[in-house]
Order: structure tokens, then C-alpha cells, then sequence
């Protein structure tokens, strides 16, 4: 029988960066520079990023360790704890999981490897894209073994739960723990999973989510560093109590350490909203670039259908179509269609607070309905116009653009990168050489060398 905590914890501790494939490592730069990237506007436009920031500052006497996009210092738990908050509070950061939702994979881990890095000044940047490349594989791995929906037949929110082993085993690889150390951190980490589910679609602690496990990674890796033991079988107890025992365990180390997942499932946004309302904007989007002259008057109607999941983001109707913050908003499929319809594309500047209450948007959002219909998959939706004249324009989207499927070039993620930068609170003097240098992070013989262009 399969020791599945054990041959996890030897992979992560016996793993180096030549191990890695190509592939993997590619996909580690891009994740480590989209999710960096969509951490700076987190400090100018999440309002529960000022909070956090305020907090930290309140109850810190500082350090030596970088918040990300504030230009200031705090000690290792707390600036681990400020830029796990940075991460999700615009709902731009990259997902995993084709057919089905999984995680967010790196934005449970990069914080905490970043941060670690910045206190312990050794780290290389092979370093940090071998640990980053390991805890992403690490957490779409786990998420693959739950059978149903991960989101929607559990109690638990997958991405604290899941997220705070990956944050553990990045801190775990950077801080080069032995196979034993490795199953100890693993079995500190089970005990800190959290997150309820229904608690945390209606109100704004979503937005700073990684925070906690971000948080909790470095801290179980570090008491296991001292010799602290967990529990020893923390991967089977996590599927035998979270879920039910309704799971399949091959996925967790099915050609592990020959295909990296981080690789293969990994997507990049090209919109700053909630996964689960994307493929309905790519549908409603594909229409307005089909028929460019389309007047939005002449809607009379428009129905849209999905898998059963999205009945969550578009129910209570009257709440979605008029959400109060902005990252509640970011999770609502009427406003974001509505968003779409009006303005053919969605920045990060529309869920703003102060836009919310556009009254054509909110007028758009009375012509929706939702049918679910289960033909389509989690990523897919099909948006029917039917115009005023009885006229019935009706498309299929079952990718989005920056899928697998229609992953986003280089070229667009840098620009995505480069234009978030620009949002950081504390000025980046040289945004250009911060991207060439993430671009060309393997050459980095100090993360911290990378860091100082934030300070």
C-alpha cells in the first residue's frame, strides 16, 4: 500500500532544479511573474489591502523582510502574511483545472517563498522556480484525487485547504528540508487547513484568503526545520476527514516528477474576474466581435447557460446584479456579462467601488437569465441574444481566452505584468528591468537582487 504523505515529502526533498523539465520551469517563471505582477494594484485599488497594511504596521515593530508594492519592511510572518493578502484581493491571479475548477495554484505559494527568500538572502532563483514549480504540481495534484466538484460538494473552500500544503512545501524546499522534516511540516500543515465554502462568496475576506496559509506554510516548515514532529500520514487524513474518503489517490503521484502539472494545467487570466465568470463573458464577447454593429438597445433578451456551478455566481439575482465591493463583484456573471456587453473587454478598473453602480450596467444585467445546462463543462457557456426584432444571435464558448486551450503569448503576460507594475503603491523606478530580470530569473544567483528593484 502507497505511503502517499512519504513518497510526497521524498519527492519535494529530493527534487532539484536539473530535475525539472523544461516545461515546468517555463511555467514557474510565467507563474512567479503573472502572480508577482497582480500583487501591485492589490496596493492601490483592494481596499482589504490597506487593512491588512494597516494592521501589520500596527502591531509590527519591522524587519527585514519586503511587502510587496508597499516599499516598506516587516517581520517574516507578518510581510508573509501582507503579501499572501495581495494576491487574490483583484482576482487576477492564475487558475488550474480544465474540465473541472481546482485551485489557484500559485497564489498559495509564491508569498511564501518570496518572503522566505527576502529573510534568508541565500536563496537562488533556480531556487525559487524549483520551489514554485514543486508546491504549484504539489496543489493541483490534490486538488485531481477529490471526485465531484471540489468547489461545490464540499464544505471546505479548496484553495485554504489545499493552499496552505503548498505554501508549506515551498518554505519546506527552500529551506532544504530532509524527507522526515518533509512529512513532519506536511503533518503540521493539516492542521491549519480552513476555510468554510458558503462563508466566503458574500463577503470581502475572500480577497485576502492566502494570507493565512501563506502565513502558516513558513511557520510549519520552520518548527520542522527544529525537529518539531506532525502527524506522519497528513495527505491520507486530509482526504479521508475534508473529503469523505470520496477520492482517488493516483492522481497524486501519477508520473510524479515526470509531468509536472504546473505545466499542463495552468492557466493565466486575460480578465481580472472570478474563473467561474469568464467563459461567459468569452461567450458573450465572441458575439459583439461577430456582429461589431450590434446595438444594445435592440436586446431584448439574453439567456445564458452553463454547468450547474454557476447558479451560485448569478443567484440571488438581485445582489449579483448590484454588488457592494469589488471583489463580491468579481464573482457575479450578471454584472460581468453586463460589464462586457457594455464595454467589449473588462480592466481592473471596472469592478472598482465607485463603478459599481453604473446604471447601464445594472439596465444590462435585467435582460439575463440563467438556464443550467449540463452539456456544458466548467469552462464553457453559451450566451443566446435574442434581439427586439425576434432576431436570435446565439454562440458557444467552450474555452476563454488564456486557457490551456488558448493560453496567452509571452508577449501578453509581460504586457499584463508591465501594466500591473505600474499600480503599485510604492513606485517601481525600472519596470522593464524588473521584467527582464523575472524573464531571466534562473540567472538570478539572489532572490533578493530581484526584490531590490520594489525598493
Amino acid at each position: 500500500m502507497t505511503d502517499y504523505t512519504r513518497t510526497i515529502a521524498e519527492h519535494l526533498a529530493n527534487t532539484t532544479y536539473e530535475d525539472l523539465t523544461p516545461e515546468a520551469i517555463e511555467f514557474a517563471k510565467k507563474s512567479i511573474m503573472d502572480t508577482l505582477g497582480i500583487m501591485f494594484p492589490a496596493t492601490t485599488l483592494a481596499p482589504t489591502s490597506d487593512v491588512v497594511h494597516d494592521l501589520v504596521l500596527s502591531i509590527d515593530e519591522g524587519g527585514k523582510c519586503l511587502m510587496i508594492g508597499y516599499g516598506e519592511r516587516a517581520s517574516l510572518l507578518e510581510a508573509a502574511f501582507m503579501n499572501g493578502s495581495l494576491t487574490h484581493a483583484v482576482d487576477f491571479d492564475d487558475s488550474a483545472g480544465i474540465e473541472r475548477p481546482l485551485v489557484h495554484p500559485t497564489g498559495s505559494c509564491l508569498p511564501a517563498a518570496l518572503t522566505l527568500a527576502d529573510f534568508l538572502g541565500t536563496v537562488s532563483g533556480k531556487d525559487l522556480i524549483l520551489a514554485i514549480a514543486l508546491a504549484d504540481d504539489l496543489g493541483i495534484r490534490l486538488a485531481d484525487c477529490v471526485k465531484g466538484n471540489i468547489l461545490w460538494d464540499y464544505d471546505f473552500f479548496p484553495i485554504t485547504t489545499i493552499g496552505v500544503f503548498q505554501a508549506t512545501a515551498a518554505a519546506a524546499v527552500l529551506l532544504h528540508l530532509s524527507a522526515d522534516q518533509m512529512v513532519d511540516a506536511l503533518g503540521l500543515a493539516v492542521n491549519r487547513v480552513s476555510g468554510i465554502r458558503d462563508t466566503l462568496f458574500n463577503c470581502e475576506f475572500r480577497s485576502i484568503r492566502d494570507a493565512f496559509g501563506n502565513q502558516e506554510g513558513i511557520r510549519c516548515a520552520l518548527l520542522a526545520s527544529r525537529g518539531f514532529e506532525g502527524c506522519k500520514t497528513a495527505l491520507e487524513d486530509l482526504m479521508r476527514i475534508i473529503y469523505k474518503g470520496n477520492v482517488d489517490m493516483e492522481p497524486l503521484v501519477r508520473d510524479l516528477g515526470v509531468t509536472y502539472t504546473n505545466a499542463t494545467l495552468i492557466t493565466y487570466k486575460m480578465w481580472p474576474s472570478c474563473q467561474g465568470t469568464q467563459a461567459y463573458a468569452e461567450a458573450i464577447l465572441q458575439i459583439l466581435e461577430a456582429h461589431p454593429h450590434l446595438d444594445l438597445a435592440e436586446i431584448g433578451s439574453i439567456q445564458l447557460k452553463g454547468p450547474k456551478e454557476s447558479q451560485d455566481l448569478f443567484y440571488p439575482k438581485e445582489e449579483k446584479a448590484r454588488p457592494k465591493t469589488s471583489i463580491t463583484s468579481k464573482v457575479s456573471i450578471p454584472f460581468v456579462v453586463a460589464t462586457m456587453l457594455k464595454k467589449r473587454n473588462l480592466v481592473l478598473a471596472d469592478f472598482e467601488v465607485q463603478n459599481l453602480s453604473d446604471p447601464d450596467v445594472i439596465a444590462l444585467t435585467d435582460l439575463l437569465e440563467l438556464e443550467v445546462d449540463d452539456s456544458h463543462g466548467a469552462n464553457a457557456a453559451t450566451a443566446i441574444v435574442t434581439l427586439k426584432d425576434g432576431t436570435v444571435i446565439e454562440n458557444r464558448a467552450d474555452s476563454v481566452r488564456g486557457s490551456v486551450f488558448r493560453p496567452l503569448t509571452l508577449e501578453q503576460l509581460v504586457t499584463k505584468f508591465k501594466g500591473n507594475a505600474q499600480l503599485a503603491r510604492y513606485p517601481i523606478g525600472d519596470i522593464d528591468g524588473l521584467a527582464d530580470a523575472l524573464l531571466h530569473l534562473e540567472d538570478a544567483t539572489s532572490v533578493k537582487d530581484v526584490l531590490s528593484y520594489l525598493c
